[in-house]
């Protein structure tokens, strides 16, 4: 067993909507950490989070266009690193839930612990939490399966009609480096292959969270057939219901 060392990460989500949605206990993580890193992607909530401690340091620099998207992962998770050997008690924060679709988060987490260090990851309001609410959809009505796009490519799997579907960073499709341009023929493949289980004409929403309490939700509702032809941006979701 590896022995414990001083020092801690807590890795926290922000939810959406500037503080609206942060916990009470991811607060407290975020105001009294001895250094916070963050990444989130509204100007208006950044201000906030800096607003909170005089430390916060932010990690978009490690995003840069046309980087490997691994070698994004491994600059934020040593840049964490760093500073958690040093001894002290880290706070990283990323917008919404920093569970979902955030390899940082788990790899910063895996480390940490293999090092001997105090971790904790707390609970957050996700974009799909969003999703649920602004499009008044009970999750467990018919059930539901939630998947990255590219492994609902990748691994193949077959959609289960009698309940609803949501795919998530469609916009990545097949990506591996950080890149700014959608490239449509994987959103065409990605259409050819949900038409093998519905309907062409079968209705789906493009969604988009809203970031801060002064935009509005995108809600677009389209038919499958029409998705190539549709704005896919870094956060579209596809959700595509049951087949009734």
């Amino acid at each position: 067993m590896v022995e414990s060392r001083k020092g801690s990460l807590v890795v926290v989500g922000t939810g959406y909507r500037v503080a609206g949605q942060t916990t009470p206990e991811a607060l407290h993580h975020l105001k009294k950490s001895d250094v916070l890193f963050y990444l989130v992607y509204d100007p208006i909530t950044e201000r906030w989070v800096r607003s909170l401690n005089a430390s916060a340091v932010s990690l978009r620099k490690y995003f840069r266009q046309g980087r490997l998207a691994r070698d994004c992962c491994n600059a934020i998770v040593d840049r964490i690193l760093r500073s958690l050997r040093l001894g002290l008690n880290v706070c990283a924060a990323f917008s919404g839930h920093p569970s979902v679709c955030l390899n940082p988060s788990h790899d910063a987490l895996r480390r940490a612990r293999s090092e001997g260090f105090r971790t904790k990851m707390l609970p957050a309001v996700s974009s799909v939490d969003c999703m649920f609410a602004d499009l008044g959809v009970d999750p467990v009505g018919s059930g539901c399966h939630v998947l990255d796009a590219s492994a609902f490519l990748v691994y193949s799997h077959k959609p289960v009609t009698s309940s609803d579907l949501v795919l998530l960073q469609v916009a990545n499709l097949g990506k591996k480096s950080v890149v700014t341009t959608n490239d449509m023929a994987k959103v065409r493949l990605l259409r050819r292959v949900l038409e093998k289980s519905y309907p062409a004409d079968h209705p789906v929403v493009l969604y988009e969270v809203a970031v801060n309490p002064l935009v509005h939700p995108r809600i677009q509702r389209v038919k499958l057939s029409t998705l190539e032809e549709q704005e896919i941006s870094f956060s579209t979701t596809v959700y595509v219901p049951a087949v009734k």
